[in-house]
């Protein structure tokens, strides 16, 4: 690890340690890990908030309480990340992700956040992936209320943005409808001014006005030539995932065993305030 690296992730960890000093954490906090968030956020201060809701992100999705199988069965409904097959022409790793199949009714808000973990861990799987950041493309073809959920909508959007070691080089959807833009502009305030800058939102006739061909392999929704959905990229897309989830799990189960169980008395890291109680003052009687 380069000098001037490390001493930010040395920062940044006696930042965490005097901001958290008992906090839980599920998972240790590794130099390699606090690096990813300096490649983000940039400085040890700007990260410290991002790698506190990462934590919480790992407490609240419960990753041992879901199974496997849901997150394969659902992966091809949300996003495939493909960056051994594809990549744009900047040599960004790309993730697709769409919207068609995707029901909130059907699989709870854990397997969602289980699925959005997963893909952005493997889609960056080395120090050059961390550092230059990832491309998002979604198709948005037969969006319906019942692909939309807000509250999921706002966990994931706020992980992407203030939790997730990821950096976003672009995103842009395409296939929309006029409910999407109603959706769109319902989310949109809890994106920042970067990522608003970054993001497009076209038809699919608009897409190469914005993105030419040259800039990334399109799929056959978008009238590319590229299967997102063929043996070659789905086969090992799923033995990636079920890896990752399995490296997880297993990091979970030894940082428990090695700490025990999640303190019931810690909220985001910090005590509960235990409110004392006031003993009422009895008025004293004359005889």
């Amino acid at each position: 690890m380069e000098q001037d690296l490390q001493e930010d992730v040395n920062e940044l960890r006696r930042l965490f340690d005097e901001e958290y000093p008992d906090r839980y954490t599920y998972i240790p906090i590794t130099d390699e890990l606090l690096a990813r968030f300096i490649y983000t956020k940039k400085t040890p201060q700007r990260a410290l908030e991002p790698l506190s809701n990462y934590i919480n992100y790992f407490k609240n999705m419960d990753l041992r309480s879901v199974e496997i199988k849901d997150v394969l069965d659902n992966l091809t409904c949300m996003s495939i990340p493909v960056n051994d097959h594809s990549r744009t022409k900047e040599g960004y790793p790309i993730m697709y992700a769409r919207t068609l199949g995707y029901n909130p009714s059907k699989f709870g808000i854990k397997v969602l956040m289980a699925i959005n973990f997963l893909t952005t861990e493997i889609i960056q799987s080395t120090v050059e992936d961390q550092q230059s950041g990832v491309f998002f493309i979604m198709d948005c073809s037969g969006m319906g209320w019942s692909n939309w959920d807000p509250s999921s909508e706002k966990i994931m959007t706020e992980a992407f943005t203030n939790a997730f070691p990821v950096r976003s080089k672009g995103m842009v959807m395409y296939n929309i409808n006029w409910l999407f833009k109603v959706i769109y502009k319902i989310f949109k305030p809890w994106l920042s001014k970067k990522l608003q800058r970054r993001m497009h939102v076209v038809s699919v006739d608009e897409l190469s006005q914005f993105y030419p061909e040259d800039t990334f392999e399109y799929p056959i929704e978008a009238g590319g030539d590229l299967d997102l959905y063929s043996e070659d990229i789905l086969g090992p897309c799923f033995e990636a995932i079920e890896d990752c989830y399995n490296k997880y799990v297993g990091i979970l189960n030894a940082y428990e065993g090695e700490h025990g169980s999640p303190p019931d008395d810690q909220i985001d890291g910090k005590k509960k305030n235990k409110k004392s109680k006031k003993k009422k003052k009895t008025k004293k009687t004359s005889p």
